[in-house]
């Protein structure tokens, strides 16, 4: 169904996998994200399992990677839900 999505291993890339590989690309660490959003290290723990973040801890996020990247939010915004399974239904560019 979502086979159109980028994978990783072990299945569907998820909101917490892709921030830990945004931090990476970034070289950046949790803590650095922690302290930037005051987002606690379980909720980023529990999306790194696979649980969907709220909007409003999806939007900080994003619009953090943005800044420190010096991208329209729109632009990480729309990296970060083409790696959704139930966000993203659009097809692959």
């Amino acid at each position: 169904m979502y086979g159109h999505l980028r994978k990783m291993k072990g299945g569907v890339m998820n909101f917490g996998k892709w921030v830990s590989q945004e931090l990476v690309k970034m070289n950046k660490t949790q803590e650095w994200l922690i302290n930037r959003t005051k987002i606690s290290v379980g909720s980023i723990q529990r999306w790194q399992k696979g649980e969907q973040p709220g909007l409003d801890a999806y939007m900080i996020i994003c619009s953090s990677i943005a800044r420190y990247r010096g991208l329209p939010i729109k632009d990480v915004l729309y990296q970060a839900v083409r790696e959704h399974p139930i966000l993203w239904k659009g097809e692959k560019k």
